[in-house]
């Protein structure tokens, strides 16, 4: 059994993107923060993948989306490939942009601020900011490399 449960990331194909989606289907959770960090993401993201394995659905390119919402508190999107009985189900859809930046979680401020000054430089209004944390922690230390995707939905 292999030690790599995420599957490897090309970068190319999500950096200084704009897109579109229609009706993206995510099954959504919460997770509590303290001080900027989720507590109980991981478990979150657990119960969400056992509700899909049951029902042998996918999880189109592994896709975690998490938005911070408050000061405490943080929503998790899981992409999906259909609708996750006993599931609160979102859909997305509109213009996106994103941006993919690499290394260690430390520079969430400075790339939270990089994403904000991209974004305006398009001339567009932000509704909401995602981050997707490519892989977990135990498979970006064996691809030694860390990328977080930082995707906006624009108003």
């Amino acid at each position: 059994m292999s030690d790599i449960c995420c599957q490897s990331f090309d970068p190319k194909e999500w950096d200084k993107k704009n897109f579109k989606w229609k009706k993206k289907r995510f099954v959504k959770s919460k997770a509590f923060c303290f001080l900027g960090n989720p507590i109980g993401y991981k478990k979150a993201v657990v119960e969400i993948l056992k509700k899909v394995r049951a029902v042998s659905a996918n999880v189109p390119n592994l896709m975690c989306l998490s938005e911070d919402i408050k000061k405490w508190n943080m929503d998790i999107l899981m992409a999906v490939d259909r609708d996750i009985p006993d599931s609160l189900m979102v859909e997305l859809s509109g213009e996106f942009v994103s941006r993919v930046y690499e290394g260690e979680l430390k520079k969430k401020k400075i790339w939270d601020s990089d994403f904000q000054e991209y974004v305006s430089s398009k001339k567009v209004k932000i509704d909401k900011i995602f981050r997707w944390f490519v892989t977990c922690g135990k498979c970006s230390r064996r691809f030694k490399k860390n990328y977080v995707v930082y995707i906006a939905g624009l108003k």
